[in-house]
């Protein structure tokens, strides 16, 4: 009996270790073993509850998104992960509702939710549920969009993008050609644009010129738009200026659209720049563009030129502001002096060549000192397509006045001429319409050597190459107006024959050619030639108006009657004889 009793204690005893040792296991007690089995548990368990949303071909990704800038949307794999007592990790892909199926929860919207909104929504409904315990959200898999990209690349059309990409690298795409583009891109229109609607001028670092850089517009689905300024966002890292794409987004890259207001920085820096000109923009914005200052920069000689001013701007060695910034006004220019001899600082400028060189960009010149041919022989020389008669050279004016002043004075300055009321009006129309063009003439100095054209440039300059427009607008008293396809060696007579020549009432002696580059208007004839993108107008009848012709007969009989009495009273007086 008494051994009986001993068994029993000896295996009540090894059941209660047993017990306490299965408990130890449980709660994680602090022995070695009981770690390792803690973090298999949560291996185990952190093996995904649909592991199949992760099968799909991942997309090369351009930077690191901001959950406060990437918009939730169809598609996208959300990771949640719940820390209490045991570990739980869910991926959850988003509905085309644009929502999402908690478990043992339900649907939760994300409608116009960013990543961090999603994040914070989730955690706030889960912890309502179990405040004890941890959770966390990340994006573990961004979806793909359709987004349309038009306008001024080389191949716009419909393209298949990760929602973690930048508007810049989609336009990187764009401007791939076809047989270059990565196979990831998919969907993709096979439209193209002809060479008259690639890049007229300066390339950024974007591969685009300055002002489509800078004015890049984003039509989203919910009808809301922004503008993208890559020149910003490459400059001074501003993420929001580069945003990511989203599904039925619109990117329209902009055209050239005549010469637009610019800023610039230019000597002792790594990257001389002129830019377009965007309200708000500031000296530390030009500051970073320039890329840092060059080996040869000269110590605390960095100055603003605006308005006719030059003010010194105190930076460091990495040229950033040591001061409140500056808000800059269009023209405005930066110069960093280097060391070289005094007679060399202030001859340093930048000139700016767009259109149809082999290179186009910006040239660092001698003031009146480099010449035309000097700048073009450095861009490569003119592409096929430069059509010399319509280039043109724009010389930035430094105005010391508003335009408002500036104009009183230019009409006070007309009570000293000699002009009569109708050549003062038309005076005015000419003064407010005038373009800072330069005298040249591109034909004359690169096929005829004229020296005289082939002028000396000074800092600012911009020299606008066109391409040949291959047409000429023909509009007025003719029977087909529109456009006529450009023919060399053909007078204005031959154009409006082509469109269908005169029409009744046509005022066939004031027809006339409006040349292109100047705008001058010039009478035809055998040997004057219609040039491409030059106009033809021929005027309507001309409207005279009640009792005009009246007045006239009336001016023509009373000039005759006087007539007949000067004669009269000379026959009589002294020719008859009495």
């Amino acid at each position: 009996m008494r051994k009986i009793k001993e068994v029993t204690a000896i295996v009540i005893l090894i059941g209660i270790i047993n017990v306490c040792f299965a408990f130890s296991q449980q709660t994680g007690g602090s022995t070695g073993a009981g770690v390792s089995d803690i973090e298999k548990m949560m291996q185990a368990s952190a093996t995904p509850t649909n592991p199949d949303v992760l099968k799909t071909e991942t997309m090369a990704v351009d930077n690191v998104i901001s959950p406060q800038l990437y918009h939730i949307g169809p598609g996208d794999v959300l990771a949640v992960q719940i820390l209490s007592g045991a570990t739980a990790e869910y991926l959850l892909s988003v509905t085309p509702e644009n929502s999402i199926l908690l478990p043992r929860i339900g649907e939760v919207s994300l409608v116009g939710k960013t990543l961090a909104q999603a994040k914070d929504t989730i955690i706030s409904i889960i912890l309502k549920r179990n405040s004890n315990a941890t959770v966390s959200v990340t994006l573990r898999k961004p979806r793909l969009c359709y987004v349309t990209i038009k306008g001024n690349v080389l191949s716009p059309g419909l393209f298949t993008l990760p929602a973690t990409m930048k508007v810049s690298t989609a336009i990187k795409l764009a401007n791939q050609q076809s047989s270059g583009t990565s196979s990831s891109i998919t969907s993709r229109s096979k439209q193209t644009v002809s060479e008259a609607d690639k890049v007229l001028s300066k390339l950024s670092a974007s591969g685009l010129s300055s002002f489509a850089a800078r004015n890049i517009t984003v039509l989203h689905a919910d009808g809301t738009s922004e503008t993208s300024d890559l020149e910003k966002a490459m400059a001074l890292g501003s993420i929001a200026s580069d945003p990511l794409v989203r599904e039925s987004d619109e990117i329209y890259v902009p055209f050239e659209s005549g010469i637009s207001p610019t800023i610039g920085i230019t000597g002792a820096v790594r990257s001389p720049q002129i830019v377009t000109y965007k309200k708000g923009d500031k000296a530390s914005f030009l500051l970073k563009l320039s890329r840092g200052l060059a080996e040869n920069a000269r110590e605390n000689s960095v100055f603003l030129v605006q308005n006719g001013e030059r003010k010194a701007l105190k930076t460091d060695k990495e040229l950033n502001l040591l001061e409140p910034d500056i808000e800059l006004q269009a023209g405005s220019i930066i110069v960093v002096e280097q060391e070289t001899p005094l007679t060399g600082i202030n001859r340093q400028g930048i000139v700016e060549v767009t259109g149809n060189v082999k290179s186009p960009g910006t040239y660092i010149i001698e003031s009146n000192t480099t010449r035309l041919s000097e700048v073009i022989e450095k861009t490569g020389g003119f592409t096929s397509e430069a059509y010399l008669p319509l280039a043109y050279i724009l010389r930035r004016e430094k105005k010391s006045q508003s335009d408002e002043l500036q104009s009183n004075q230019t009409k006070k300055g007309l009570q000293y001429s000699d002009l009569v009321p109708e050549d003062t009006a038309r005076f005015n129309l000419h003064n407010k319409e005038r373009r800072p063009l330069v005298s040249c003439d591109f034909v004359s100095a690169f096929t005829r050597n004229s020296e005289s054209d082939n002028v000396v440039l000074q800092d600012g300059d911009v020299i606008v190459v066109p391409e040949n427009p291959k047409r000429v607008f023909v509009y007025g008293q003719v029977n087909k107006p529109g456009y006529v396809s450009f023919t060399p060696n053909k007078t204005m007579e031959w154009y409006i024959e082509r469109a269908g020549g005169f029409a009744t009432g046509a005022e066939k002696s004031l027809a006339r050619i409006i040349k292109g580059r100047t705008k001058v208007w010039s009478t035809g004839g055998d040997n004057v030639f219609v040039e491409a993108g030059d106009e033809i107008y021929t005027p309507p009848p001309t409207q005279k108006p009640i009792g005009y012709e009246i007045q006239n007969y009336t001016l023509l009989v009373t000039a005759i009657g006087t007539l007949a009495s000067i004669f009269s009273f000379i026959y009589y007086a002294f020719i008859r004889k009495p």
